[in-house]
């Protein structure tokens, strides 16, 4: 499958699903890979496929469960991300492999709305590997072969840290506050709240994950401020024409904007995009976020 031939692939399953933009000076881009990884190699074939994508970010659904993939082909400073839960692996963004025998860049990131699934690394032959080291395309079209038929029905593993977190912050398992008021307050507006967002209301409400780092933190509103909030809900939350999300209320904040809940207990983040497929996978999905270096106050 050829680049344009995904495009249009991609674009029959989700409307405006797909950019891509010119974005790398070749000279200025080697020059970059090279400071990164100071062993000798012969970039011009992953300098081909960099300067031929630019910046390209596409989505898709997943067949079996309807989950929509995201993937950003770009180069990938994962550096930053090392000391995140998101990426377990010790590789850099630019360095050399001993079983292939070359050098890699990581070219791909591929998420669902739980996380990042996995990054794919193109070496200097233009093959293409994942971060275990598997070979999964030998060329730029089974590359697209690869985006457009893998089923992950990706579910992350919960992490010990983020079970931490959520006890460090006030949570236990068998925690249920008194959410009457928020139930009252939305039922006088004519907005009947779902059973399932009561339950996360009653566990989740009034949790303050606070770090040292203040950037960091998470605030999920007490009952109180829940009941303030009312004005802000909404009947339903569309994207890529598809209802994503229904009765989605303000729940939370962090520095990166506001946290809601919708009917189904899923949390969305600032751009109403779901943060997980149940509400435990959107915790941890927040507290991914969060590196190694961030302590619990």
């Amino acid at each position: 499958m050829t680049k344009q031939e995904f495009k249009e692939f991609a674009s029959k399953q989700l409307k405006s699903g797909f950019s891509s933009s010119k974005g790398y000076d070749r000279i200025k881009l080697e020059t970059t890979l090279h400071q990164i990884c100071d062993i000798h190699f012969n970039a011009e074939k992953i300098l081909d496929f960099f300067c031929d994508m630019g910046f390209f970010y596409c989505v898709r659904s997943e067949k079996t469960t309807n989950d929509i993939i995201h993937i950003d082909i770009r180069f990938i400073d994962i550096n930053g991300l090392k000391k995140s839960s998101y990426y377990e692996f010790a590789d850099e963004a630019v360095c050399y492999w001993n079983d292939i025998n070359s050098v890699v860049v990581a070219a791909v990131q591929i998420s669902n709305c739980a996380g990042i699934i996995e990054y794919l690394f193109i070496s200097e032959s233009g093959m293409f590997y994942n971060e275990k080291h598997c070979l999964i395309a030998e060329t730029q079209e089974q590359l697209f072969d690869y985006f457009a038929y893998t089923e992950y029905d990706f579910h992350p593993v919960i992490s010990k840290r983020t079970v931490d977190f959520m006890t460090n912050a006030g949570w236990h398992q068998n925690r249920r506050i008194d959410t009457s008021a928020v139930y009252s307050a939305y039922k006088d507006m004519g907005i009947e709240l779902s059973l399932t967002q009561i339950e996360v209301i009653a566990e989740y409400s009034g949790l303050y994950f606070s770090f040292n780092d203040a950037m960091r933190n998470v605030d999920f509103f007490n009952c109180t401020e829940l009941a303030n909030h009312v004005s802000e809900y909404q009947k339903e939350i569309v994207q890529y024409d598809k209802v994503i999300a229904e009765n989605v209320i303000r729940f939370g904040q962090r520095m990166a904007g506001d946290i809601y809940l919708d009917s189904n207990g899923i949390l969305l983040d600032d751009w109403y995009y779901p943060l997980g497929r149940t509400t435990l996978e959107c915790v941890n999905h927040l507290m991914a976020d969060v590196p190694e270096n961030c302590v619990s106050k």
